[in-house]
């Protein structure tokens, strides 16, 4: 009995072979572009959270030192530079905005060298007791941008008066 399975000479056509081989190259070919797009999606939406990250980092900071002012005052204002100057409780005084399509602290860059700040991105009083937040970031090897806005009030010196010094 084992003799005659060695020896049956039965086997597999060349079609069946190739109707296999077909069929297993299709399905490769969808999982592969599968695979693919998935992680085109994934960097594509990571380059989204990144930017996005950035630009709240960049808000959080100047909202930090905003939140804490006694005194405000325009440093500079022209295209593409929005600089202001913020004085603290404490008598601390710091220079934060845009210069030079960069966000800045006292003249330091906050942010990684891949971004910039368009024009655009200001700092500016709106009222008595208030800074508007305009951020427009771009990443610059992909050309993707982000616009953020936002108000924030701070304080005031010797119960409502502002500091003069």
């Amino acid at each position: 009995m084992h003799r005659h399975l060695l020896k049956s000479e039965k086997g597999v056509s060349l079609v069946e072979v190739l109707t296999t081989l077909v069929i297993i190259g299709i399905f490769s070919i969808l999982i592969l572009n599968y695979l693919v797009s998935g992680v085109s999606n994934f960097n594509k939406v990571n380059d989204k959270i990144s930017l996005q990250d950035e630009a709240n980092f960049v808000m959080q900071s100047f909202i930090n030192h905003i939140y804490d002012a006694t005194k405000v005052e325009v440093v500079e204002q022209n295209a593409g530079n929005s600089l202001i100057r913020v004085r603290n409780y404490e008598g601390e005084v710091t220079t934060l905005g845009f210069k030079n399509n960069k966000a800045v602290i006292n003249g330091t860059p906050i942010h990684a060298d891949k971004y910039k700040f368009l024009n655009g991105s200001v700092l500016k009083l709106t009222g008595e007791k208030s800074v508007a937040i305009t951020i427009i970031i771009e990443e610059k090897a992909r050309g993707q941008s982000l616009r953020l806005e936002n108000s924030v009030s701070y304080l005031k010196a010797g119960g409502g008066e502002q500091d003069e010094t």
